[in-house]
């Protein structure tokens, strides 16, 4: 845990658990005054889940935790502080986290400190379903100007011997845009493809194919708009 937080390694060494069934998992943050708290869907023993890690940006340094009372009480935390507000949480156990209910509580400095948090993990598996106050109030206001959407949606080929295609459309400035992506997952949270944004895109194609080209299958497929802070997720529908 010290390794990550450090930087040393890029992720736990920990592969265990069903990973389908932990990819279904629902993290949902509420915030009270200055406490971030951190909840989440069922968790069930044989998923084996023993750690859990995120990214907080925030515009205040002093930030801490509290582990009482929650379903993860008897682990080890650390919070590393990177630089440029950037920390981050990472958590681990010997045992697995079972039930649902809080996982942690973050203490912010104010109420008014905004934040930001991205990147839910449950040992290697990233969360995709997440809800509820990622970031604060004022990072709301931003992202809501993004104007993410994809259309059409549902979306599928136009013709025999087409490939399906949608275009996603977003609004950015020229400082958000900065090493903007969207990134493209499957229904069990699994990348598919990743796209860099160009100061001048409003907008990218995706043909239903992933980073080799190859297509994809039907089903529902997320899309993820990253531009430093912000972050939002939408649902697509690719129908053959």
């Amino acid at each position: 845990i010290y390794q990550y937080s450090e930087g040393v390694i890029t992720e736990f060494p920990v592969e265990r658990g069903l990973r389908d069934e932990i990819e279904d998992s629902e993290i949902t943050i509420s915030q009270n005054n200055n406490i971030l708290t951190i909840s989440t869907s069922e968790l069930e023993s044989q998923w084996d889940i023993i750690s859990y890690q995120f990214d907080l940006e925030v515009n205040e340094n002093a930030v801490n935790y509290d582990l009482s009372g929650t379903i993860s009480n008897d682990g080890i935390v650390v919070m590393n502080d990177i630089g440029n507000g950037n920390v981050k949480v990472c958590y681990i156990n010997i045992s697995p986290i079972v039930g649902t209910g809080d996982l942690i509580n973050i203490m912010l400095q104010n109420e008014s400190t905004i934040y930001a948090l991205s990147d839910f993990y449950y040992n290697v598996t990233e969360i995709i379903n997440i809800s509820g106050n990622t970031s604060s109030e004022d990072e709301f206001a931003v992202i809501g100007n993004l104007k993410l959407c994809n259309y059409p949606n549902p979306f599928k080929p136009s013709g025999a011997g087409r490939s399906p295609s949608t275009t996603i459309s977003f609004e950015l400035t020229a400082k958000d845009a900065k090493n903007a992506k969207i990134i493209i997952y499957n229904i069990k949270g699994q990348k598919i493809k990743q796209y860099s944004i160009l100061n001048i895109q409003s907008s990218i194609l995706w043909n239903g194919t992933d980073e080799n080209n190859r297509p994809v299958t039907s089903g529902v497929y997320f899309y993820r708009l990253k531009a430093g802070r912000f972050e939002q997720t939408k649902k697509m529908i690719l129908l053959k």
